[in-house]
């Protein structure tokens, strides 16, 4: 096993971020006390909302949130902007629970009278 400087576990008491505990996912084969937080090993991650991610505990730390979140920790846009799933199209190739509500790139709407843009 590959020696590392400050674990997963220490690194997330030591900084104040227990919530980094929280989120990695109990299905990964390495506890957080078994791997670096600086390590380039992509594990699977779960936020308070349910948004899975696989990254490395070096994403992770640095960013400190989940990316579909965002630094507020705030939810997807369907969460923070439920009102908007009913003119969200069933042509966008991404989910409304998958984003950010800061989600920058295009999007279809329909609205109630059936027009789309």
């Amino acid at each position: 096993m590959r020696k590392f400087k400050l674990s997963l576990a220490d690194f997330a008491i030591q900084s104040n971020n227990v919530h980094l505990l929280e989120e990695y996912h109990r299905e990964n084969t390495l506890q957080p006390s078994e791997i670096g937080f600086d390590s380039t090993i992509s594990v699977r991650w779960i936020c308070q909302y349910g948004h899975e991610e696989n990254e490395s505990p070096k994403k992770r730390c640095h960013r400190l949130y989940c990316s579909i979140c965002g630094p507020r920790r705030s939810g997807s846009l369907a969460q923070v902007h439920p009102d908007l799933l009913n003119i969200w199209s069933n042509q966008n190739s991404v989910s409304p629970y998958s984003i950010p509500p800061t989600y920058s790139k295009p999007i279809i709407w329909n609205c109630l009278k059936g027009h789309t843009w």
